[in-house]
């Protein structure tokens, strides 16, 4: 019932003032009781009924409120007892048995809510609602799911109902029936909008991404501020490639609630991956204070803490992780990295291989029925070993087919390794103990199987006792000496370069440096400068008028065969954090790594040599995103190579 507000008020004086001359009087106290319902005020209607009970015990009227009231107060037992007092003096309606059932929802007697329920004559959108969430409890998620579809149908504009269909389909049914069904309800003319914040999701499942973000624009065309549409848009722009827009999604979602912490966890996460690492740990603390128990959360605040290398910190939110969630995959990564960051290897060896729990990685892991290798002796078995990760990974880990070689000579090896980085290898390992095969060939009879990655902890390597013979790789011999021949025409110190990071590295910015950083070096007289840039990256070489400095062989490599056999020709080697730092290292030739402040955990900060490749030098920032220094130190150890050796300069 509504009142204006004028009339309301003095409807409640007059009932206040009727009580002062008739104060045990159960129909005004019940009257009054109402009255302040309507103001929101249970806790003072509540022992207004409660009295109003006790003085009219058989009033089925009262009993049936003060039962209602006792329900919303979350006083289930008592609620039953009133309310069965009033079905067995069989003067009960509707809404006594509805009021019942409720009291039973919260006692979590699911079947004695049920029967109760039906008991209704004429049920309303609220009974099919109430039977939805029983059958939820129950477990029967179909018969949930019918019954909050039938409580849409009599009130197809709730939002609260379209909320509780949607979460418990996600929960429990199919991509398949989620997207049927939103299909179908959209149809409807008078569909709350959030029915479009359901449907993206459940295209968004199927990756019909376009799609999705059409229906989550509908979503958020008709109601701006649905902040968790916007992060779901946002999400689907991130897959798409539009970064930018989503992050303005995101803070659109945060502005709209501030209290939503997926979006705070997605825009920090995009924040981190754009090296605003102060902003993005500024966002990603307020969703830990927001939701301290909510995991993916800190499992990123952890991992941007590690990035800003305060290991403590970063270990704290891991472990908080993994005391609520032992095996979380995300968080016991994540520890691998940080103690093999911190050089703890005994104990990160075996946390990292939950890389094999994502997603991204185990679905590339060849499908094999024999035994994973788990230290046990080699001799004369045969070793499958496959390639994992990146470029660079296989190529400082491959050593370790030498040390298994060492450890067990009778054994046979077989490594599965990438296109472009096969004929390099089948160049080296031409021994009857050792096979190479590109990826992709039949895979031959083996007794055991192991990634690359894992060989280093399946044989005990600590920062110690790191195989550490170069060269372990070599170029091809023909090939070497064309090369030797083409830059025996550059007169000086033959330097190659790289500047910039895969792309497919989710931190490439942060280890990348503008090819405008590297300029001054380019005015040092006496150096040949090579490019050994792969990809588009390279053309901004004509782009800053630079060509006339550089000796490009770039566009005759095919793979790192021959970009090993210009390596070979080269004085030294100036490069970021690349397959070509590892490929100069595993060649022995001298190379000058180019670090940034979130350094990868094998070049063991502070160290400024490389225990992987004796011939390496770092040059690491000494703050996140700062080169200048970095280029200043390089520009000094450049001048006094040449000042001392022109010709053969390497080592600072």
């Amino acid at each position: 019932m509504t009142h204006h507000s004028e009339d309301f008020h003095l409807l409640v004086r007059q009932v206040e003032d009727a009580l002062v001359a008739q104060p045990d009087h159960p129909g005004l106290l019940a009257a009054l009781a109402g009255l302040r319902l309507q103001q929101s005020q249970l806790d003072v209607a509540l022992p207004l009924l409660e009295r109003a009970a006790a003085l009219a015990p058989d009033d089925a009227r009262i009993l049936s409120d003060y039962g209602a009231v006792l329900c919303d107060a979350n006083r289930a037992s008592e609620a039953e007892a009133v309310l069965q007092k009033v079905m067995a003096a069989g003067e009960f309606n509707d809404n006594v048995v509805f009021n019942l059932a409720r009291s039973f929802h919260l006692q979590h007697k699911i079947d004695a809510g049920l029967s109760a329920l039906a008991m209704i004559t004429v049920p309303a959108d609220d009974v099919f609602k109430l039977r939805g969430d029983l059958f939820k409890e129950k477990g029967d998620w179909r018969e949930a799911a019918t019954a909050y579809l039938m409580a849409l149908q009599l009130n197809p504009d709730n939002a609260a109902y379209l909320n509780d269909l949607g979460v418990l389909l996600e929960l429990n049914g199919s991509a398949a029936e989620q997207l049927a069904l939103w299909e179908s309800l959209i149809s409807r003319d008078t569909i709350h909008p959030i029915a479009y914040f359901f449907l993206g999701n459940a295209l968004a499942a199927h990756n019909r991404l376009q799609e999705a973000l059409c229906a989550y624009e509908e979503a958020t065309r008709r109601v701006p501020t649905m902040a968790e549409a916007l992060n779901n848009q946002a999400l689907v722009l991130g897959k798409l490639g539009r970064e930018n827009e989503a992050f303005q999604l995101l803070q659109r979602a945060s502005e709209a609630n501030p209290a939503l912490v997926a979006a705070k966890n997605n825009l920090g996460s995009i924040l981190a991956r754009n090296n605003a690492l102060n902003d993005a740990e500024t966002v990603l603390a307020k969703a830990v204070a927001l939701e301290p128990d909510n995991l993916d959360v800190r499992v990123n605040y952890g991992a941007l803490l590690m990035r800003q290398r305060r290991f403590d910190e970063a270990e704290a939110q891991f472990r908080y992780v993994l005391g609520r969630d032992p095996g979380n995959a995300s968080a016991e990564l994540n520890m691998g990295l940080l103690k093999l960051n911190v050089g703890d290897w005994a104990s990160g060896w075996p946390y990292y291989e939950s890389r094999w729990k994502m997603p991204q990685l185990a679905d590339k892991r060849p499908q094999l029925a024999t035994p994973l290798w788990s230290g046990e002796p080699l001799d004369g078995k045969t070793v499958f070993v496959f390639s994992e990760q990146g470029f660079g990974d296989n190529i400082q880990f491959v050593r370790y087919l030498d040390e298994l070689h060492r450890r067990y000579p009778s054994a046979k090896l077989v490594f599965y390794t990438l296109h472009s980085l096969t004929r390099l290898f089948q160049k080296v390992y031409v021994a009857d103990w050792c096979q190479i095969l590109a990826w992709g060939e039949p895979i031959p009879e083996h007794d055991v199987h192991i990634p690359l990655l894992s060989v280093p902890w399946r044989v005990g390597t600590d920062v110690g006792s790191i195989p550490d013979h170069v060269p372990y790789l070599s170029a091809d011999p023909e090939l070497a000496a064309v090369w030797e021949k083409a830059l025996g025409q550059c007169p000086g110190l033959k330097v190659g370069l790289v500047w910039s990071s895969s792309e497919t590295f989710i931190y490439r910015s942060a280890k990348t440096v503008a090819l405008e950083t590297l300029r001054p070096m380019f005015d040092v007289d006496g150096i040949a400068w090579v490019n050994l840039q792969f990809g588009k990256e390279a053309q901004q070489i004509t782009d800053a008028g630079l060509s006339g400095r550089f000796f490009d062989p770039m566009p005759q490599v095919k793979d790192f065969a021959d970009t090993a056999a210009i390596i070979a020709a080269l004085d030294l080697v100036i490069t970021v954090d690349t397959a070509v730092a590892h490929l100069a290292g595993a060649l022995a030739r001298p190379v000058w790594m180019l670090d940034r402040f979130d350094t990868d955990w094998r070049w063991l900060p502070p160290r400024e040599d490389s225990p992987w490749y004796p011939t390496m030098a770092v040059f690491r920032q000494t703050e996140f995103g700062e080169w200048g220094p970095v280029m200043e130190r390089v520009l000094r150890a450049l001048k006094d190579r040449l000042a001392c050796c022109p010709r053969t300069a390497g080592q600072p």
